[in-house]
This record gives C-alpha cells, sequence and structure tokens, in this order.
C-alpha cells in the first residue's frame, strides 16, 4: 500500500512539473 502512496507522490510531482514547464512555454 505504501508502495501506491509514494508512486502517486512522484506521479503528481511529476505532472506538476510538466505542467509548470508548459504554462511557462505558452506564458
Amino acid at each position: 500500500m505504501q508502495d501506491i502512496i509514494m508512486l502517486a507522490i512522484v506521479a503528481g510531482f511529476f505532472a506538476l512539473t510538466v505542467g509548470y514547464a508548459f504554462a511557462c512555454e505558452w506564458l
């Protein structure tokens, strides 16, 4: 169960980083 939580945190952080990069590119 802990692995799933860690994976979700990493996935969320990765999505946030990618989204921030795309926002900087478009803005």
